[in-house]
């Protein structure tokens, strides 16, 4: 009946054990996906934003363009290229200010994907601790139950042969 006892807390100990280990294995698996998902936004605020800038840019071409044309093309007048620089300079602060936003947007979704796959590698760390501990407490119970109770106990055949040594000894 104790050989039983102690297959079944072995038994136990090795189930736990697997579905701890395998439960922190899709935790990590779920991170790392949620992580490159996050990394292919980041990919994408980044595109969107540079699109963005380039059309702010055009924007500003264009509005210099129209300035120019209505002007009847008479660039040399100075409150017409005051105007078209002014135009131009907005036209590249909406440009940079655009990429500018969109790279903040992308650090930021890489910040949280790094994030996501440090939890997922600290679950598998825990997972890796909680498994060593149920080797340690089922070994110590296993122990407990079968393994002649601990420090201190007697099967009574040490304490006779001590006893009997040391009556001997002291000329008992």
């Amino acid at each position: 009946m104790a050989v039983a006892g102690l297959l079944l807390m072995a038994a136990s100990a090795a189930v736990s054990i697997i579905g701890q280990q395998q439960s922190a294995k899709a935790e990590q698996a779920n991170a790392e996906f949620q992580g490159k998902q996050l990394e292919q936004q980041a990919g994408q605020t980044r595109a969107t934003a540079q699109r963005q800038g380039l059309e702010d840019q055009r924007q500003a071409r264009l509005a210099n363009s129209r300035i120019q044309a209505l002007a009847g093309g008479g660039g040399g007048d100075e409150s017409v290229m005051d105007l078209t620089g002014k135009i131009a300079g907005e036209g590249e602060y909406a440009a940079l200010t655009s990429m500018y936003q969109g790279e903040e947007g992308a650090l930021g979704r890489e910040g949280q994907a790094a994030s996501l796959r440090f939890q997922g590698q600290a679950a598998r760390t825990a997972a890796n601790y909680k498994s060593a501990s149920t080797i340690l407490s089922t070994g110590s119970s296993m122990f407990g139950k079968y393994g002649g109770g601990g420090f201190g106990a007697s099967d009574g055949y040490a304490e006779g042969v001590g006893s009997a040594y040391n009556g001997r000894r002291r000329g008992l």
